[in-house]
């Protein structure tokens, strides 16, 4: 999996923090080594991951128009457990993406001297 993980799923540049971006690119290799390594057709679903990455990134760029059949058809050719498979993948990495940006707003607003009015220490204080 590339370094960049998964983040073709998320809007082009969606912060200006580089922290988040961080975070959810590492995260995201932890999935794909984790079912690389874990799952009998990791590699495969990688791979077919990888192709839709390559066509979204395109798609979204430019020449929608041309690209969209490619994708259409790359899309159509999975058979029912691979494109389960690849839906399962995808809905890991945006929960994690998920995890990372409630983590970071805990970050910013712990680094920034506030505390957290439901946090855990104000519970049990």
């Amino acid at each position: 999996m590339s370094d960049t993980g998964l983040l073709f799923w998320l809007p082009a540049k969606h912060t200006s923090n580089q922290e988040l971006d961080n975070d959810i690119s590492r995260l995201g290799q932890y999935l794909a080594e984790a079912i690389d390594e874990i799952e009998p057709e990791g590699k495969k679903m990688s791979s077919q991951v990888q192709q839709i990455q390559k066509l979204t990134q395109n798609w979204k760029s430019s020449h929608m128009d041309k690209l969209l059949p490619e994708l259409d058809e790359f899309i159509h050719t999975l058979s029912s457990h691979d494109a389960l498979q690849i839906v399962r993948y995808i809905s890991h990495y945006l929960n994690l993406s998920n995890v990372a940006e409630q983590y970071h707003s805990v970050r910013s607003i712990t680094r920034e001297g506030q505390t957290l009015a439901y946090s855990i220490h104000n519970t049990m204080a």
